[in-house]
């Protein structure tokens, strides 16, 4: 009889493992960091990331306008702004962690991050 409650113990053990390592890994692929763009300035911008080899298009955001991008990877993302003046301005956010909201503001004089 102890060698079988050794073996289910054993037996529970390993399923509570299992069990762990699939959460984990389900996570993983669930996980993604949030990018709140937020035009602060006063006139219209068009927005640009790039990270990772791509990039995206933000469209164009009215003074005011909030827009919000996912990535899914983890690393470095630069973020450009042309202003309809012809300005242009860039930021980088040099490392960011799977599962945060980072705020990116961009304003007249130039780009702010929060919440790296």
């Amino acid at each position: 009889m102890p060698v079988n409650k050794k073996l289910s113990k054993r037996a529970l053990a390993f399923f509570l493992m299992f069990v762990a390592i699939v959460v984990y890994a389900v996570n993983l692929q669930l996980a993604k960091t949030t990018f709140y763009i937020k035009n602060s300035s006063s006139e219209a911008i068009n927005v640009t990331a790039s990270w990772d080899g791509q990039i995206k298009s933000l469209g164009s955001l009215t003074p005011r306008q909030e827009v919000p991008f996912e990535v899914k990877e983890q690393g470095a993302i630069k973020f450009k702004a042309n202003y309809a003046s012809g300005k242009i301005s860039t930021a980088i956010v040099p490392s960011y962690t799977l599962g945060s909201d980072i705020t990116v503001v961009i304003s007249d004089a130039n780009i702010t991050v929060r919440g790296q």
